[in-house]
C-alpha cells in the first residue's frame, strides 16, 4: 500500500494516510455490516490502497479507493492528487464503496447476489465489477474482468498482487458452473481503473477485452501496440493502473506476442491493445 500511488504518478500514501484507511475500514465495517477483511480486499483489488487513485469515467464516475459507482469522494478527482488526503475523505471513499449513501456498492451487490451462503461474496464481486452474473453461472464468464472474483478469493488467501494471481483469464470463463441465482443481476454498470470491463447486458462502455475471433486477426478495442503478433485472435486493451499481470497471460508469453514490450513491462501504454493469443 505504501507504494501503490506510483502506478499513477501520484505521491504515495503517508503512514498517516494508511493508518486513516485502517480506521475507516473498521468504522465502515461496523456501520455497513460488511466484514473488515472483505472491504480491505475490494479496496486492494480496485486501487491497491492508493488514496490518490484517479477517477475514471466512461459515462459514470468511479472515484477513489473503491472506484465506487457514481461516488463523490476522491483525493484525485481531476488528475491532481490532494496531499495530504483528509481523513474524512478517506472514510468517504470506503463508505461509498460499501454503498453507504449511494445507489450501488458492495452492500447492494451482496443483497443482489440472492445467496445465503459464502458464495454471496464472490457473486457480489462479479456484480460489483460488471453489474451481473453471466447466464452460465461461471463468475469468470462473459464480458468483464474474468479473474475478478477469483482474484478476490486469492487476496483473501493472502495474495498481495506482487506477482500473477494464478487465475488464467483465457480459460476461467470456460470452466463449468451452475446457473446463477435469479437475483444475481443488476442494472448497475461500472468501469474500473484496473482491468475491469462492463456487463454483457447493455454495457455502458466498450469492453476492455475483445473476445477471440473465429479466425484471422480480431479487432481490438484500442490502438494496436507496436510489435503485436500478426494474426492475433485475442487482445487486451490497457487502462490506467493496469500491469502486465492484468492481461491474464504469463509475462513471458505477453512479451513474446508483443515484441515492443520490455521484459519488465515498464513501457506498458494505457489505451493500447496488446495481443494475448495468436
Amino acid at each position: 500500500m505504501g507504494k501503490s500511488c506510483s502506478q499513477w504518478g501520484q505521491e504515495n500514501n503517508s503512514p498517516e494516510e494508511t493508518s486513516a484507511i485502517k480506521k475507516a475500514i473498521m468504522e465502515v465495517a461496523g456501520t455497513s455490516g460488511i466484514a473488515e477483511h472483505f472491504l480491505l480486499t475490494f479496496m486492494m483489488q480496485e486501487s491497491k490502497g492508493c488514496v490518490r487513485a484517479p477517477t475514471t469515467n466512461y459515462g459514470v464516475n468511479n472515484p477513489g479507493l473503491m472506484q465506487s459507482f457514481n461516488g463523490k469522494s476522491s483525493c484525485n478527482p481531476d488528475g491532481n492528487g490532494v496531499v495530504p488526503c483528509p481523513d474524512d475523505m478517506i472514510k468517504g471513499m470506503i463508505s461509498e464503496g460499501a454503498g453507504i449513501g449511494l445507489e450501488f456498492g458492495l452492500g447492494q451487490a451482496i443483497e443482489q447476489s440472492g445467496a445465503s451462503d459464502v458464495s454471496k461474496y464472490y457473486k457480489a464481486a462479479r456484480i460489483y465489477n460488471s453489474g451481473s452474473v453471466a447466464s452460465s453461472g461461471n463468475l469468470g464468464d462473459g464480458i468483464a474482468t474474468h479473474c475478478y472474483s477469483t482474484d478476490i478469493a486469492n487476496r483473501l488467501l493472502g495474495w498481495a498482487s506482487d506477482g500473477a494471481s494464478g487465475c488464467e483469464e483465457a480459460s476461467i470463463g470456460s470452466i463449468g458452473g451452475g446457473a446463477p441465482n435469479a437475483a444475481g443481476t443488476s442494472d448497475y454498470k461500472k468501469d474500473e481503473t484496473t482491468a475491469e470491463g462492463p456487463s454483457t447486458e447493455t454495457p455502458t462502455q466498450a469492453p476492455t477485452e475483445t473476445p477471440a475471433a473465429t479466425g484471422g486477426d480480431s479487432s481490438p478495442s484500442g490502438t494496436k501496440a507496436e510489435g503485436a503478433a500478426t494474426g492475433c485472435t485475442k487482445w487486451y486493451s490497457v487502462k490506467a493502473g493496469d500491469t502486465c499481470a492484468s492481461a491474464g497471460v504469463d509475462v513471458a508469453e505477453l512479451t513474446k506476442l508483443n515484441t515492443s514490450l520490455k521484459s519488465d513491462c515498464s513501457n506498458l501504454v494505457a489505451g493500447s491493445a496488446y495481443c494475448v493469443a495468436a
